[in-house]
């Protein structure tokens, strides 16, 4: 049972540390966090008028655009660290 739970707590800390974007700095991760935000709304609002369909559209834009300049680590340097 012990040795389950340490496997479970690396798999949980792998995945907390993704989620924690280790290895930005602060202005990249609001980057992100912005445009996973964009995203889920642009996503999510299926019946508005036309007009706000046109202002998410182009905050999504803007954000991938943003998110384009941010530099990602790699996902080994990640694991690596845990």
């Amino acid at each position: 049972m012990k040795f389950n739970t340490l496997i479970y707590r690396k798999k949980m800390n792998k995945i907390f540390n993704y989620l924690k974007l280790k290895g930005l700095i602060g202005r990249n991760k609001a980057i992100c966090w912005y445009f996973v935000v964009s995203f889920c709304l642009f996503g999510s609002v299926a019946e508005a008028p036309f007009w706000a369909m046109l202002l998410l559209l182009t905050n999504f834009i803007n954000s991938v655009r943003l998110l384009g300049k941010v530099r990602l680590p790699d996902a080994d340097k990640i694991d690596d660290e845990v």
